[in-house]
């Protein structure tokens, strides 16, 4: 059996210089449940300089909880469809977003979760 989850919704995203942009607790997505999961990332409006996107996965619903998973890297300066496969991750998820300089992008963020 498959689900699946949109993350985030085709929205304009603003990162300022040298900071860091993530997606709140309460936005996170629960894939406790799925064995496989995998990412979609259309991004419609590319960003201009270097601005990263990264999924994170936690335990536990907690702002400390949360880790990087390097494999989710996508770059935002490239529109168009981007794919990557994740696997097992933990329970909760959600992305961030880092870049060197102020910059935006606009993108839609879909999983696809399987339980086998």
């Amino acid at each position: 059996m498959a689900a699946v989850i949109r993350l985030q919704d085709l929205t304009t995203n603003t990162v300022t210089s040298a900071a860091t942009v993530v997606q709140r607790l309460a936005e996170s997505a629960d894939v406790g449940n799925y064995s496989r999961v995998a990412m979609q990332v259309r991004v419609a409006v590319a960003a201009s300089s270097d601005l990263d996107l990264y999924l994170e996965h936690a335990a536990v619903l907690d702002e400390d909880a949360f880790i990087r998973v390097d494999a989710s890297l996508i770059d935002l300066t490239t529109s168009g469809n981007q794919y990557v496969a994740l696997g097992d991750l933990l329970r909760f998820c959600r992305w961030r977003l880092e870049s060197a300089a102020t910059d935006d992008a606009t993108f839609t963020i879909d999983l696809v979760c399987r339980e086998y």
